[in-house]
C-alpha cells in the first residue's frame, strides 16, 4: 500500500512524543500533525547522465575501464504519480514525490567492441525526497531517507542491460530544487529539479548530470482530510 510508510512514521512520532522522561508526571502534549497529499499532474524534461570508467572512481576494481556512455531518464505523470508531506512539529517535517511512470534509454560504448550497447527500459518507481530547510522545502531526485522506503525506490531507474552508474552512484550530482514552505497549502505547486553538469563519481564511473525537470503537483484533500482528523484528535489529547 502506497501510504504504509506514513503509518509507520506516525507510529514513530507518537512513540517519540509520548515516551515518559525520568520523573515525568505525564507525557507531553502531542505536536499538531498535518498530512498533505498531491497528484503529480504534469512532468516535463529529462535527466541525462554522461559517464566513463575512471581510475580514480575504481574502474579497474569494478571492471568498467574503457566503458563510456549516456543514460537519459524521462519521467512521466500517471495515475500512480503521487506526493505527500507530513508535518509533526519538530519531530518530523518530510515528504516524497513518486514518479510512477517513465523510461530510461542507454547508449554505451566499450573500447574494442564492434557496436555500442543500446537499451530502453520502463521505469515504474522513482522518487524525490521533500525536506524542510528553514522556510523552504528542498526536493532532491533519487535521494531516499530510511523512513520513506515504502513509497518507492530508485534502484531500477538506470538498471538497463548496458553498463553504467546506478542511482546511488550519482549522490554528488542529483537534480534538486526548492519552493517556499507556504506553498504546501496551495492548490498547485510548481517545482524545478535541475542539475547543470553536476559532477559525480561512483561505481567505477565519473561524469556529470544534466537535468531540466519541471513538475506540477495538485493538492488532493480527500485522503488528507481523513488522516488529519485522526492527527488532530491525537494532538488535542
Amino acid at each position: 500500500m502506497r501510504y504504509v510508510h506514513r503509518s509507520a512514521l506516525l507510529t514513530c512520532v507518537l512513540m517519540a512524543v509520548t515516551a515518559p522522561g525520568a520523573g515525568a508526571a505525564k507525557p507531553p502534549k502531542l505536536p499538531h500533525i498535518t498530512f498533505r497529499f498531491y497528484r503529480v499532474t504534469s512532468v516535463s524534461g529529462s535527466e541525462r547522465v554522461d559517464f566513463a570508467g575512471d581510475p580514480s572512481a575504481g574502474c579497474a576494481a569494478h571492471g568498467v575501464c574503457g566503458i563510456s556512455g549516456t543514460d537519459i531518464y524521462t519521467p512521466q505523470a500517471s495515475k500512480t504519480s503521487l506526493a505527500d508531506y507530513l508535518s509533526a512539529g519538530t519531530i518530523a517535517q518530510e515528504g516524497q514525490i513518486l514518479f510512477g511512470s517513465g523510461t530510461t534509454t542507454a547508449t554505451v560504448t566499450t573500447a574494442g567492441a564492434d557496436a555500442p550497447c543500446t537499451d530502453t527500459v520502463a521505469v515504474h518507481a522513482a522518487t524525490a525526497t521533500l525536506e524542510r530547510q528553514g522556510n523552504q522545502i528542498r526536493a532532491i531526485l533519487h535521494e531516499q531517507s530510511a523512513g520513506l522506503t515504502a513509497l518507492g525506490t530508485n534502484d531500477g531507474v538506470f538498471a538497463t542491460h548496458c553498463a553504467g552508474p546506478r542511482a546511488p552512484d550519482l549522490t554528488a550530482g542529483l537534480p534538486n530544487g526548492s519552493f517556499p514552505v507556504a506553498k504546501l497549502k496551495s492548490r498547485t505547486i510548481s517545482l524545478e529539479l535541475l542539475a547543470n553538469n553536476a559532477p559525480f563519481s561512483g561505481g567505477g564511473f565519473a561524469g556529470h548530470v544534466t537535468a531540466d525537470l519541471r513538475v506540477t503537483l495538485r493538492r488532493d484533500r480527500s485522503l488528507g482530510k481523513a488522516l488529519n482528523s485522526i492527527g488532530g484528535a491525537l494532538g488535542s489529547q
